[in-house]
């Protein structure tokens, strides 16, 4: 009998012991699988250079033009994020000297669940201030308003006059929207249309990302 009791004992400790093993390596493993997830997760805080190539202009007057972008996102999940501060520069390729756009905005930004390894796509939209520097092709003049004159023969008694080669500035709204393809954590591609509410110049670009 005491035999018995001793083996029986003896089978209960080895199983408590087995278990003990099994539950530490499950942990172990556990552990380990939250610690690679943990490595796998995606950065909050994204800085993005953008290479724009396309054309600019209005319907009747456009050319080829390129431009460069740089935005800081931060991303609230992996779906949504916001661009919390973005700068552009845009010109056109034949004469990058007689037109200059720079743009400041923010703005928003979707994404797609993963559907090919890293490959997701992207959409967003961004508003905010434009200012332009245009060279004036020819002599310009802008008639306006001085208080306690008259307006007589339907012109404004003073004017100022803009001559050839003197640039001339714009400022106003701007608006962008875009979407692609992340074709990696690191690259992007895509396509990207903006607009300002002063020159009235549209951009239609290609838009390669590279994101950090």
């Amino acid at each position: 009998m005491k035999k018995l009791l001793l083996m029986v004992a003896a089978g209960f400790f080895a199983m408590t012991s087995n278990a003990q093993i099994v539950s530490s390596t499950s942990r172990n493993i556990t552990h380990t699988t939250y610690e690679i997830e943990d490595e796998d997760q995606e950065k909050k805080n994204i800085l993005g250079i953008d290479l724009n190539v396309g054309k600019m202009g209005s319907e009747k007057n456009s050319a080829g033009a390129f431009g460069l972008g740089l935005y800081f996102e931060h991303r609230y999940s992996k779906y949504f994020a916001w661009d919390f501060l973005s700068v552009g520069w845009d010109a056109p390729f034949d004469s990058p000297s007689n037109f200059d756009r720079v743009t400041v905005k923010t703005g928003v930004r979707a994404f797609t669940p993963k559907f090919f390894k890293n490959m997701r796509g992207y959409a967003n939209f961004a508003f905010g201030y434009a200012a332009c520097m245009m060279k004036v092709p020819e002599i310009v003049q802008h008639s306006y308003y001085v208080p306690g004159t008259r307006y007589t023969s339907g012109h404004w008694n003073h004017y100022t006059t803009v001559e050839e080669g003197d640039f001339e500035a714009y400022h106003g709204a701007a608006i962008e929207f875009g979407f692609g393809l992340h074709l990696t954590k690191r690259l992007s591609a895509g396509y990207a249309f903006d607009w300002d509410s002063k020159s009235k110049n549209k951009g239609h670009y290609f838009r390669f990302g590279l994101m950090f």
